[in-house]
């Protein structure tokens, strides 16, 4: 009778697999010694406070909100608009910042921008 070819438990291990396998063993033996090092610490919310002041801001725009009043002293005529009703909507829009808050926030950032 023909013998049965041995099952890969019972053939002999070559010097080359003998190698990766002590390095295999060697590789595993390290990952568990450093595996306090690989895990993965939780990251601390990360929080952007923005305080903006309106009223510097009105004072460096200054002379392009004269240029703009400027050019709508002469857009009523093309374009049925009153400038005194257009410097008043931006003066109450101006007046209505104050005390706003934007909170825009993204996974464990967020950034908070108060307008006074």
């Amino acid at each position: 009778m023909s013998e049965l070819p041995a099952s890969r438990d019972e053939q002999p291990v070559t010097r080359h697999e003998a190698r990766a396998l002590r390095r295999l063993e060697a590789m595993r033996v390290r990952a568990e010694r450093l595996r306090w090092r690989t895990v993965a610490r939780p990251k601390r919310d990360r929080a952007i406070r923005l305080w903006i002041p309106v009223t510097p801001i009105l004072l460096l725009f200054s002379p392009l909100i004269l240029l703009a009043l400027g050019i709508a002293v002469f857009l009523p005529k093309p374009l049925g608009v009153n400038p005194a009703e257009v410097v008043l909507g931006v003066g109450r829009f101006l007046a209505s910042l104050n005390g706003t808050q934007v909170d825009v926030e993204q996974e464990r950032r967020s950034i908070q921008i108060k307008l006074f």
